[in-house]
């Protein structure tokens, strides 16, 4: 569907089509054969007869009863009709928008990026991409509040297949998302230290990239509040991942339909929970006052 951008919310636009007018005329002009099985089906056909028998019965009579009356009609008819996803061109898009290097291409469908409201990826890989970024977002995070020191406590997927056990090991959705931990043999996960830094000179902050993970995960902004707003020194702290990326009905309904390119494969992501004891050191300010 073409739309004016401006007159749009992000909310509106979680899913867009970079398309040329020539290459969304080629996307939609594709012969729908649905269209033409059940409408001759429906109109020239006897109850019991076999599909297989349907291209001899197609006659003028059969057509005209669906509305075709001659080649343009026919045409149009298979048509299979507006893709239910706003499309704007590339120069477009590219002018508007921010893509991954290399993009955008021409007849390629984008999701909107989950904290960057004009910043787009490729459907494939945008839930890996997106829990990757998460688990440096949240590492940065901590730091940046003036962490001492973080430990892994402990990881379980939440995910469970038929017999109950997960439904990928630990160490796979670690590898996935970019977590370095070490495993038992039985794949449980070691406690270990996982970072430790030295005293900052300034007072915790968030930084301006950080502040959209707050809006989206109630564990980031209530860590950034407690710790801004009290003199926190010791807590814990459960980062969750998962796949964030839901495409509605339509747009998979549009994406399968049309075969608009999606970048690959498509790479879930397990639902994980990973769970850190933070230390923190003491406020320079706050130390100075009280000695």
């Amino acid at each position: 569907m073409k739309c004016d951008f401006n007159q749009i919310e992000s909310v509106q636009r979680g899913i867009i089509l970079v398309a040329s007018e020539e290459k969304y005329s080629e996307l939609t002009s594709e012969v729908d054969w649905k269209k033409l099985l059940w409408g001759t089906l429906i109109t020239a056909l006897p109850w019991g007869i076999s599909i297989s028998l349907l291209a001899s019965s197609v006659t003028a009579t059969s057509l005209a009863a669906i509305g075709i009356t001659n080649k343009k009609s026919l045409r149009d008819f298979l048509k299979k009709g507006e893709i239910p996803i706003h499309h704007l061109s590339p120069s477009e898009a590219a002018n508007r928008f921010g893509f991954d290097h290399g993009h955008p291409q021409n007849g390629t469908a984008y999701v909107l990026h989950a904290t960057n409201p004009d910043y787009y990826l490729l459907p494939a890989i945008a839930n890996e991409r997106l829990a990757q970024e998460k688990v440096a977002a949240f590492f940065k995070l901590v730091s940046s509040l003036g962490a001492k020191k973080m430990e892994l406590i402990s990881a379980e997927v939440l995910e469970k297949n038929i017999k109950g056990k997960a439904d990928v090991p630990l160490p796979e959705a670690a590898a996935q998302i970019g977590i370095d931990a070490s495993f038992s043999a039985k794949g449980d996960v070691n406690r270990k230290v996982y970072a430790e830094f030295t005293q900052p000179s300034n007072l915790p902050s968030i930084p301006d990239d950080l502040k959209g993970w707050l809006n989206v995960d109630p564990v980031f902004k209530s860590l950034s509040t407690t710790r801004l707003e009290g003199t926190l020194i010791k807590t814990k702290a459960s980062l969750t991942i998962e796949s964030s990326v839901d495409f509605g009905a339509a747009a998979q309904t549009a994406i399968k339909s049309f075969k608009v390119d999606v970048g690959g494969k498509y790479h879930k992501v397990s639902k994980s929970v990973w769970s850190f004891d933070i230390e923190f050191w003491e406020n320079k300010e706050t130390s100075t006052t009280t000695a």
